[in-house]
């Protein structure tokens, strides 16, 4: 099995439940395609809603057995002998350190309790975009993950009114977690921190 088909095979698998459930958060882009485009894409992400259009298959982003959103803008091929092949997809680019102003961790004294990160930024009007965030629980930790589009400038001039700051506030899927300590790592360690839950965060409304 070669690198390709093997990878196929992988995203393929993942992006199956993925059709019903999307946890990723995304700006609608504008702009000129960034640099990761692989030969033959077809447009920047609009929609991160898994979209069929002329049997070709577009899934806005993937996650990996350990990272979330990992492969972004994947495609697949319906053939003429109703088999799916893999035509295009990149890896995620995770926003950079400089990129970030603060993460904020938001607990809520409702009943269920919600937990939310506040992830605010500048990319400043260079090469760097903000474009989604995707997260996950593995264990007792949220794995978040911040990501960027990079594009090329070369006879482009960003206009002087470019909006390059963002705020973000993402709610962690703590709804049914049993109480004890969780934590949330954000771009493999930029930012990290801790909670604890005091209560199961099941609503007694919501027991049958």
């Amino acid at each position: 099995m070669n690198v390709k088909t093997s990878i196929a095979k992988t995203l393929l698998t993942m992006a199956i439940p993925f059709l019903t459930l999307n946890t990723a958060f995304a700006e609608d882009s504008d702009l000129p395609l960034p640099l990761t485009t692989p030969p033959g894409f077809i447009g920047p992400d609009s929609d991160l809603t898994p979209n069929l259009n002329n049997n070709v298959l577009q899934i806005g982003s993937v996650d990996s057995a350990d990272q979330p959103g990992a492969y972004q803008n994947v495609h697949f091929y319906l053939t003429e002998q109703g088999k799916w092949e893999l035509s295009n997809y990149h890896v995620g680019i995770e926003l950079s350190e400089t990129s970030f102003t603060d993460v904020e961790l938001i607990i809520t004294d409702t009943s269920p309790t919600q937990v939310f990160l506040k992830i605010s930024g500048d990319t400043g009007c260079g090469s760097e975009r903000f474009k989604q965030i995707n997260h996950t629980l593995i264990g007792n930790t949220f794995n978040v993950f911040a990501y960027a589009e990079l594009y090329l400038f070369a006879g482009f001039r960003p206009p002087s009114t470019c909006e390059s700051s963002f705020t973000k506030i993402i709610p962690l899927s703590v709804y049914g977690l049993p109480e004890g300590e969780y934590s949330y790592n954000v771009n493999s360690g930029l930012f990290s921190g801790s909670f604890n839950l005091q209560n199961n965060t099941i609503s007694p409304e919501g027991i049958q």
